[in-house]
């Protein structure tokens, strides 16, 4: 199965870490190759196909008593990997001011397989002279002229680029563009051509100042990026009486758990004279408000309505939002349009993208775009709880001997050593990453086995010390001071793995007296840094106009967020309080009742049925028939039938009566 299948190991991580076995493949070797072993009632195995690889298929119908019917002609097929699908749109703008090309594409449906992209410029054609060209993908990059690459990530990396041309960016005015996508297959496709637009830098979107909190009262699971002021617009509206003078509004509010609005106001005006139609000051948000239009006044011209407000923290008295409401003869009613101006800019058009970057990443990755009518995001940063691995063969006892069958079709054995675990297991890599040195920038890995880890980490240590007296040498023989500042950043980036194998968490770690102790100290250390996360938020209008937020950094170096986990949720305090209450009210009644106080219980009729049931069925002779129902063992109804079972039982014994509770049987 692993020659002919690609084969991945899901497994809970504290299963991967705690429970996985050593499995060396050949102890006396000098250095000999170790792999972590887990059981398959411990992990899930996930096979993928290969390309290349014949496969074999047959179909087998069953019925509904499980028989097996005969199976069809067997039939083959071998996986070709397909050239990735086009990109649907490639967006170009020419910025004469700057003297600059930026380019905006959208991805295909299917674009996991995706890693690299180039922009290419190719001569001017029609559309349709271009459709019959371009299926021939390595003609037209012969022709065309390379303006631009870079790496896509499965698409999740930015899809926009900056590429400045200096004086020459006349010349792009007239010029074609296409963007050309690449799998790790090595296959690539052409999306349709891109005639830019010539614009100047104030066609750009405004740059937004962006923020970054905690998420309050959660588990520590969510950050949330801000990017504006709470947004208040109108949904969608409708008149309350005959004589179209009441008309009852309905708006939307999008603010963070962190922003309050006080006070909002609405004013109404005539589209075409800008005269005053109405204001109301909506103090208690209910999301609706009513309006009395004048007398005499034709809504079915429509208005417009200006939106401010107040609250915390402190908005802009100049901060307003805007927006048409035009009559729709199909509705009978004024619905708003698709414009939202803010601050007098129309803004319906204009996305915020939120990408977010890891700590020993570079890339910057896309969490999501949002409209302009959303002003947060919340991110969620769940906790790892789960782990990926390539499963590298199966190892088993058999007989006196350890049979390794690995992935690539190879059988090794050996003898069979005390300790070896005889079970079969899957065999994967012990390698994991441990803690990101964000002071030396260096990403440390370990072992999950006390004396690989060691061996590990003298060998990381070892081999930084000999890297460095190698370059030392060399920069004593340079005489080149480019050469020599070359030679000195090796030596830094040498001391810098060094000085992050013998930092303080590391060190720690591999101190422990014991591996699960170190196992957990670099589950503790894992995910602190996988779990912090920097921002920026992307201002575009999808076209080729966009603009990159500053992401905050302290010297030099980008501000990462870690959510924190709260103790208590501070939003339910008189939920607290009313549990207390009642367990303080069980406890003094209980205590009343153990001093013999005489409490009243109002007597339940079904319960006492249920005595005169057992007793009427016992005079008779009879057995009982007792049913709960036809729910599982998992409803709470069953669950709650059974404790009452437990009581009609324990009278049907005293009174030695028979009784019958059927159960459903599955197969």
């Amino acid at each position: 199965m692993l020659e002919k299948f690609q084969v991945i190991s899901l497994a809970k991580r504290k299963d991967f870490y705690f429970k996985s076995k050593e499995v060396v493949e050949d102890p006396e070797a000098e250095e000999p190759v170790i792999y972590a072993g887990l059981k398959d009632n411990q992990q899930t195995l996930l096979a993928g196909l290969k390309p290349g690889v014949e496969y074999y298929y047959a179909v087998v119908a069953k019925d509904e008593r499980g028989r097996l019917l005969p199976a069809t002609e067997v039939k083959s097929g071998i996986p070709v990997p397909n050239a990735p699908d086009p990109s649907p749109a490639l967006h170009s703008v020419v910025l004469e001011d700057l003297q600059e090309l930026r380019f905006e594409w959208e991805y295909p449906l299917y674009k996991d397989a995706l890693v690299q992209y180039n922009i290419l410029q190719v001569a001017a054609m029609s559309d349709e002279v271009w459709e019959s060209v371009r299926q021939d993908a390595e003609t037209v990059k012969q022709q065309a002229r390379l303006i631009a690459s870079g790496q896509v990530g499965g698409g999740s990396l930015p899809n926009y680029t900056i590429v400045p041309v200096g004086e020459a960016v006349q010349s792009y005015a007239n010029a074609r563009f296409v963007l050309e996508l690449t799998d790790y297959y090595g296959a690539s496709s052409l999306s349709p051509l891109s005639a830019p637009r010539v614009l100047n830098s104030d066609a750009l979107p405004p740059i937004t100042d962006y923020w970054v909190e905690d998420k309050p009262n959660d588990k520590g699971d969510r950050l949330t990026v801000v990017w504006d002021h709470p947004i208040i617009f109108v949904v969608k509206t409708a008149m309350m009486n005959s004589e179209n003078t009441k008309l009852r509004v309905n708006y939307q509010q999008n603010q963070t758990v962190n922003q309050t609005v006080k006070n909002i106001w609405f004013e109404f005006t005539d589209p075409e004279s800008g005269e005053l139609i109405g204001k109301i000051k909506e103090f208690y948000q209910d999301d609706i408000i009513v309006l009395n239009l004048p007398k005499g006044y034709d809504f079915k011209k429509g208005m417009k309505v200006r939106i401010t407000m107040e609250g915390e923290p402190e908005i802009p008295a100049d901060y307003a939002i805007e927006q048409d409401l035009i009559y729709d003869p199909d509705m009978l009613s004024l619905i708003p349009g698709k414009a939202l101006y803010r601050n007098g800019r129309d803004v319906s058009r204009i996305y915020n993208v939120v990408y977010r970057k890891l700590m020993h990443s570079p890339a910057w990755r896309q969490v999501m775009r949002n409209t302009s009518f959303d002003n947060s995001l919340d991110v969620s940063i769940p906790y790892p709880s789960m782990s990926q691995k390539l499963v590298h063969g199966i190892a088993y006892a058999e007989g006196d001997s350890m049979i390794f069958r690995m992935n690539t079709g190879e059988r090794k054995s050996r003898k069979l050593l005390p300790g070896d675990p005889k079970a079969p297991r899957a065999l994967m890599s012990p390698i994991v990453d441990f803690v990101w040195d964000d002071d030396n920038e260096v990403l440390v890995s370990t072992s999950l086995f006390k004396g690989h880890a060691q061996d590990l980490h003298s060998k990381a240590i070892k081999d930084a010390e000999t890297k460095i007296s190698e370059l030392t040498a060399l920069k004593a023989e340079a005489t080149d001071p480019e050469e020599i500042a070359a030679l000195e950043t090796q030596i830094a980036r040498q001391q810098a793995i060094i000085n992050a194998h013998n930092s303080d968490v590391v060190m720690h770690a591999m101190n422990a007296s014991s591996n699960r102790g170190r196992l957990k100290e670099v589950l503790r250390a894992f995910d602190d840094y996988t779990r912090r996360q920097a921002f920026k938020v992307v201002k575009t209008d999808a076209r080729g106009l966009f603009v990159e937020s500053e992401p905050e950094m302290v010297d030099g170096k980008f501000t990462y967020m870690l959510p924190i986990s709260n103790v208590f949720d501070t939003n339910k305090w008189v939920t607290l309080f009313a549990t207390l209450l009642f367990l303080l009210i069980v406890v003094v009644f209980i205590n009343l009742a153990k001093r013999g106080k005489s409490l009243y219980i109002r007597p339940i009729a079904g319960l006492q049925e249920i005595d005169n049931a057992i007793g009427r069925a016992t005079e008779m002779g009879r057995p009982m028939l007792y049913c709960m129902g036809n729910g599982s063992l998992s409803d709470v109804a069953t669950i709650a039938s059974m404790g009452i079972l437990s009581l009609v039982a324990r009278k049907a014994a005293e009174y030695d009566t028979k009784l019958i509770v059927p159960v459903m049987t599955i197969w």
